[in-house]
């Protein structure tokens, strides 16, 4: 039992200490580092897509028509970290 205690806490200790094993920081709504850096690109990018989260985010109660979307502002909705949801 002694010894299995030990191991646990040079687990913990080594995790503590080294960043490789740390879950890397995400800035968008992916796992993945690299699919977040795309869909961070993509979004800056998307004109329709920024319409709606401007949209959204001011709480208007329609979208513009000019977008030509199918889809309701009602529908959608910002996740905590400010991601458009739908």
């Amino acid at each position: 039992m002694e010894v299995a205690t030990l191991s646990v806490q040079l687990l913990a200790t080594q995790a503590v200490q080294d960043p490789a094993l740390m879950p890397a920081k995400s800035t968008g709504p992916l796992q993945d580092n690299d699919l977040n850096e795309l869909w961070i690109a993509t979004t800056q990018k998307d004109t329709m897509y920024q319409t709606v989260l401007c949209a959204v985010t001011d709480s208007a109660r329609t979208l513009p028509s000019e977008i030509k979307i199918k889809i309701q502002a009602g529908d959608c909705s910002l996740d905590a970290n400010r991601h458009l949801r739908h």
